[in-house]
């Protein structure tokens, strides 16, 4: 799907709208690190969650982007649902967005 299709005719469905792409893609970047939440939390799933090296917030994204801008194309599709949102794949979106991709992978609801 071409993302500027995409990004028209979905919104993140995470928070309540009104909540724009630009909105999500500041909320990613200020996410704590996976596993110093969980430890944080109090529950530290080994098979989930890895020691981070970089505990910072929205590490978790910038990994992505850096890892998809090298690979130069998203292979796991999002899954956008009937409702207009998209039910999974916002990291990957705003990651695509960043980098200049055109085009997204969908996979079905």
């Amino acid at each position: 799907m071409l993302l500027s299709e995409l990004l028209a005719n979905y919104v993140p469905g995470s928070e309540d709208q009104p909540w724009t792409w630009d909105d999500e893609e500041r909320s990613l970047h200020e996410l704590p690190c996976p596993y110093t939440f969980a430890v944080a939390e109090g529950y530290v799933d080994t098979n989930c969650v890895e020691p981070c090296d970089d505990p910072e917030p929205g590490c978790y994204q910038r990994k992505l982007e850096a890892h998809l801008a090298t690979v130069g194309s998203i292979t796991q599709g999002v899954c956008l649902g009937p409702d207009g949102r998209v039910w999974d794949g916002h990291h990957r979106i705003v990651a695509a967005r960043r980098i200049g991709f055109t085009t997204i992978p969908l996979e079905a609801p």
